[in-house]
C-alpha cells in the first residue's frame, strides 16, 4: 500500500505527489537507506514537456528519444555544495565528467497502481569492485530530458533531447553521510521515482 490518504474508504484524488528515493549499498550493507531526491529544472520540465506534446510525425522514420533511452546514474565526491534547480552536473564527478558508469544497469521494477495508487520504477546501476574509489558525496540520475515547453509542441523530424541531470542525492543537503568506498565490493544504487495519490 501507498503512504496514500484513505478519505472515505478512497484515496484522496486532490493531489498527486511525485518523489524520487535513493538507496545505496555495498554488498549486503545499506550505506543510504531510502533517502529523498532532490529533482532539479532539467527533470521536472521534461515531466511537462512530455505531457502538454502534442505528435511526432516523420516520413524519413524519425523517432522521439524519451527520458529512459539514455539513462545513467553517476557518483560524485563533493560534500560541501548543497542542489539548486539549476544544476545540469554533479559538482564533482568520480572519473572523467560526468562521471564514470556503472558496469551494469537496468530497470528492476515497474509497479502498476491501478490497485493501490502508487506508481513507480525503480533505475538500478551497479559498479563492479574496484571500478570506482574514493568518497561518495553525491550522486545523480541523469536521463534525455526534453526541454520544450510550446503546449502541443511536435516534430515532422527526429527529436533527440540531451541527457541531462533530472535529480541529486548529496551529503551537503543532509541525505546521507559521505562514505569512502570499499573497492573490494560492488556499490549498488537504486533510483526509485514515484507518482502515487496523496
Amino acid at each position: 500500500m501507498s503512504d496514500a490518504k484513505i478519505v472515505g474508504g478512497r484515496f484522496n484524488l486532490e493531489e498527486v505527489k511525485i518523489e524520487g528515493r535513493v538507496t545505496i549499498r555495498q554488498g549486503d550493507k545499506i550505506l543510504v537507506n531510502n533517502t529523498r531526491n532532490h529533482f532539479v529544472d532539467a527533470g521536472l520540465k521534461s515531466i511537462i514537456s512530455i505531457i502538454i506534446s502534442g505528435n511526432m510525425y516523420s516520413n524519413t522514420g524519425g523517432k522521439y528519444n524519451l527520458p529512459s533511452n539514455s539513462w545513467n546514474i553517476y557518483l560524485g565526491s563533493n560534500t560541501t555544495t548543497p542542489t539548486v534547480t539549476t544544476m545540469t552536473e554533479l559538482m564533482a564527478p568520480i572519473g572523467a565528467a560526468p562521471g564514470t558508469p556503472p558496469n551494469s544497469k537496468s530497470i528492476t521494477s515497474i509497479h502498476d497502481g491501478t490497485p493501490d495508487g502508487d506508481w513507480y520504477a525503480i533505475w538500478q546501476a551497479t559498479w563492479n569492485p574496484g571500478t570506482v574509489s574514493g568518497t561518495v558525496g553525491e550522486a545523480a540520475l541523469y536521463m534525455k530530458n526534453s526541454d520544450k515547453n510550446t503546449f502541443q509542441w511536435g516534430t515532422g523530424y527526429s527529436y533527440d533531447p540531451p541527457v541531462t541531470m533530472t535529480s541529486r542525492v548529496s551529503s551537503a543537503d543532509g541525505d546521507f553521510s559521505s562514505f569512502i568506498i570499499n573497492t573490494a565490493l560492488p556499490l549498488t544504487v537504486d533510483w526509485k521515482i514515484r507518482w502515487y495519490f496523496s
